[in-house]
C-alpha cells in the first residue's frame, strides 16, 4: 500500500511539474510574441518619423524637382509602406494579443497610408517641376506624423503607448480627409 501511495504521488508530481513546466513555455511563447509586435510596430514608428523628418527636409530646402531627391524618398516611402503593411498582418496574426481598436486603427493607417502612397509614388515619378497641389499632398503625411504625441521615440515595452499613438495617428489622419 505504501508504495503504491509512493508511486501515486510521485506520478502527481511529475504530472504538476510537466504543468507548470508547460505553463512556463506557454508563458515565455506569449512574450516573445508580444516582443515580435512590439518590435514590428517600432519599426513602423521608425519609418515614420524618418520618413516624416525627410519630408520637412526636402521642403524646407525645396529640393523637390531633384530627381536623386525624389528617388530617395520613395525609397523610403516604399520601406514605411511595406513596414506598416508588414505590422498590420502582424497584428492580425497575434488577434489574441492585441485588441480589435488597436488592429481596426492599424488596418485603416494601412489602408490611408497606400492610397495616400499611391498618389505620390505618381507625383515622385513626374519628369517635370513639382506643383504646388503635388507638394501639398507629399506633405501631407508629414504634417499628420509631426502632430501624433508619443508615435517617436517610444518605448518598446511600453506596449500600451504604442496603441495609443498609433489610435491618435488614425484620428489624425481621419482630420486630414
Amino acid at each position: 500500500m505504501i508504495k503504491h501511495n509512493r508511486l501515486i504521488l510521485l506520478i502527481l508530481v511529475i504530472v504538476v511539474g510537466f504543468a507548470v513546466w508547460q505553463s512556463y513555455q506557454l508563458s515565455m511563447k506569449h512574450k516573445a510574441e508580444k516582443l515580435h509586435i512590439a518590435h514590428t510596430a517600432q519599426r513602423t514608428t521608425n519609418f515614420l518619423h524618418t520618413v516624416q523628418q525627410s519630408i520637412e527636409s526636402i521642403n524646407n530646402k525645396n529640393e523637390w524637382d531633384n530627381i536623386r531627391t525624389r528617388d530617395f524618398l520613395r525609397v523610403w516611402l516604399s520601406y514605411t509602406n511595406e513596414s506598416i503593411i508588414n505590422t498590420n498582418s502582424t497584428l492580425g496574426d497575434f488577434q489574441s494579443l492585441v485588441s480589435f481598436k488597436s488592429r481596426q486603427n492599424m488596418n485603416d493607417i494601412s489602408f490611408q497610408y497606400s492610397e495616400w502612397w499611391t498618389k505620390v509614388a505618381n507625383i515622385l515619378d513626374k519628369s517635370s517641376p513639382l506643383t504646388t497641389e503635388d507638394k501639398t499632398h507629399i506633405t501631407k503625411l508629414s504634417k499628420i506624423v509631426s502632430k501624433v504625441d508619443g508615435i517617436y521615440p517610444h518605448d518598446i515595452n511600453d506596449w500600451e503607448g504604442i496603441w495609443v499613438a498609433f489610435s491618435r495617428l488614425n484620428e489624425e489622419w481621419k482630420k486630414h480627409d
